[in-house]
């Protein structure tokens, strides 16, 4: 119930498409009736009489009736509709934009393809409870009670051989709504699951071929498909049951009726046009409890979707704003200080334990370290996709958590191992689909860091398509657009987690040429894995469990023949660091 109540409260801005589909549905369920009672009226009465007008005049009154009828249910079919598209359309915006918002921890721990399930499939899910569940069970009950008074006031006696079913279908109908919602619970979370795969599978189709996992990958999806196939064979089952048994319910009462119906007109008890009329009621009668089974396990399909979907949205890992908003205007040249900082993502197992160091404005810092070392969730922290437990970290004096999200985030460019394209053409890539940066100040930047060349020589030149991921263009390719993208955006600070990957040397100069460009005249954080990149920066992080063991320069460090001399010659030997 409180789920169910919480689902109405999306019914705000919509209360009067509604009501007047409510109104409708009220409507139809009054006219359909009405049919029944007036051919009663015309076989007892102008019928029997033998009046042919009479039974002219009236059969127009009836087929006046279907005439009102039809365009009333268009309407009330067509606003149901219309109501159950427009409130899956703002919940899909609000289950979007939410996810937008959460911090990165949340999508550590949940597999995107549950996060589509939810934003697609149980919202479609709602569509339905909204368009069809929710007017149709209202007017369905209103028209059962109106055709019980109408079979009321036609007959008592032959109203009670209808009730005397009831109670048979009121138990298969508890029975059925009873094993149908558990099963709606099953098949939700298979469906979910089997997403999630799909997802995880999709995105590391590279791995798969490389080690030869096909085949296993294959049983684990038929294992999740057989498991979703017998949760919805178990639907289809009591489905299968269930409304041949009502048909079943339907037959006796219509076989009661003219057994006890057909005696009654011998005795002179009943009129031939009352049989008739009830026996349509009996139609009208199973029809109603028929829609309102189905709509109503529709309703429970909902409230299982809307669970999860509440649960989602009730998640508040939000990346938290500062409480005082301000204006802040900060200079280009930015310095960063890290002061006595720690962050574990789990607990307490720390992966950062007291760092403090500081990159003056306009100079370059290389990190270097062991896998694990802590280099990679020094940018998360910067970022703010994580928080630090203790310590602070600083943009010149000011506090990054006391700095909007969006207004720290556009003070750093990101360019990682794997750049990350778009689907879209190399323009919108640079551009990050900002249409208000023209074309020419593209190309303008391009020039300045020769890289127009290289674009003009792609088919399309800057409306060239870079495919899904950007995979129609090289790893080396696709990090010069990433790096052309930061002296387009021209952020204060570079964050740079220089890749490793093997290029060929045409690409490879113009990527150094570049980057050396970008570099100029920012202060540069970059996780290093090019001895260049290492020579050249103004200081060293050597990190090593997640502390600073070392710092200083390139010469300097090596004579200190410690930890950073240990790594160096470690590096020369297997290749590590790129020369």
């Amino acid at each position: 119930m409180k789920t169910f109540l919480r689902l109405l409260q999306h019914l705000r801005g919509h209360y009067k498409v509604f009501f007047i589909g409510l109104f409708l549905s009220i409507t139809l369920s009054i006219l359909n009736p009405l049919r029944p009672y007036l051919v009663r009226y015309i076989i007892d009465v102008p019928v029997a009489q033998g009046d042919v007008k009479g039974i002219h005049q009236w059969s127009m009154v009836l087929l006046a009736l279907l005439v009102v009828y039809v365009p009333l249910y268009y309407w009330q079919s067509f606003l149901s509709q219309r109501l159950g598209q427009t409130i899956a359309h703002e919940l899909r915006e609000r289950i979007f934009s939410h996810l937008l918002r959460l911090r990165l921890q949340f999508f550590d721990h949940t597999p995107v393809g549950v996060l589509i399930t939810r934003t697609i499939n149980d919202v479609k899910t709602l569509e339905v409870v909204f368009s069809k569940s929710l007017i149709t069970i209202a007017g369905e009950l209103l028209q059962l009670f109106f055709i019980c008074g109408l079979m009321l006031y036609t007959d008592w006696r032959l109203t009670l051989v209808v009730f005397a079913i009831i109670p048979f279908i009121a138990g298969a109908t508890w029975l059925f709504k009873k094993k149908v919602h558990k099963v709606f619970q099953q098949v939700r979370y298979w469906v979910s699951m089997l997403n999630a795969f799909v997802q995880t599978q999709l995105n590391n189709a590279l791995v798969i071929k490389v080690f030869h996992r096909e085949a296993y990958t294959m049983e684990q999806f038929q294992q999740r498909n057989q498991k979703l196939l017998r949760h919805q064979l178990k639907n289809i089952f009591y489905y299968s049951v269930f409304f041949p048994v009502v048909e079943l319910f339907s037959a006796i009462v219509l076989a009661a009726l003219v057994f006890y119906g057909g005696s009654a007109i011998v005795q002179g008890k009943v009129s031939f046009g009352v049989l008739v009329a009830f026996l349509m009621y009996v139609q009208m009668f199973f029809r109603p409890i028929r829609l309102i089974a189905d709509q109503f396990n529709n309703l429970q399909l909902g409230l299982v979707s809307a669970e999860r979907i509440f649960k989602l949205l009730d998640t508040k890992l939000f990346v938290r704003e500062p409480s005082q908003k301000r204006s802040v205007v900060l200079p280009k040249d930015l310095s960063i200080v890290f002061d006595s900082v720690w962050f574990a993502y789990k607990d307490e197992e720390w992966v950062l334990k007291g760092i403090s160091f500081e990159v003056p404005a306009r100079t370059t810092v290389a990190i270097v370290g062991m896998t694990g070392a802590g280099k990679s969730t020094l940018f998360n922290l910067l970022l703010r996709f994580y928080s630090p437990q203790k310590g602070t970290i600083y943009l010149n004096e000011y506090p990054i958590n006391t700095l909007p999200i969006t207004f720290l985030r556009k003070q750093f460019g990101l360019v990682l191992q794997q750049p990350f394209l778009f689907s879209g053409t190399i323009y919108e890539n640079l551009t990050l689909f900002d249409k208000s940066i023209p074309l020419e100040r593209v190309q303008e930047v391009a020039k300045a860091f020769s890289l127009d060349a290289f674009i003009r020589s792609l088919p399309g030149g800057y409306d060239f398509h870079v495919g899904y991921k950007g995979n129609r263009l090289s790893l080396g390719q696709r990090q010069l657009i990433a790096l052309l993208r930061i002296a387009i955006l021209n952020p204060p600070i570079l964050l740079l987690d220089e890749a490793t990957a093997s290029i060929d040397s045409y690409t490879e100069n113009l990527l150094q040429n570049v980057l050396k460009k970008v570099m100029q005249q920012r202060t540069t954080l970059v996780i290093a894995h090019r001895l260049s990149t290492i020579q050249d920066a103004d200081n060293i992080l050597v990190m090593k469990q997640g502390r600073i063991v070392e710092q200083g320069k390139h010469e300097a460090l090596l004579k200190q023949e410690g930890y950073y001399a240990h790594l160096y010659r470690l590096a020369l030997q297997t290749h590590l660091f790129e020369t």
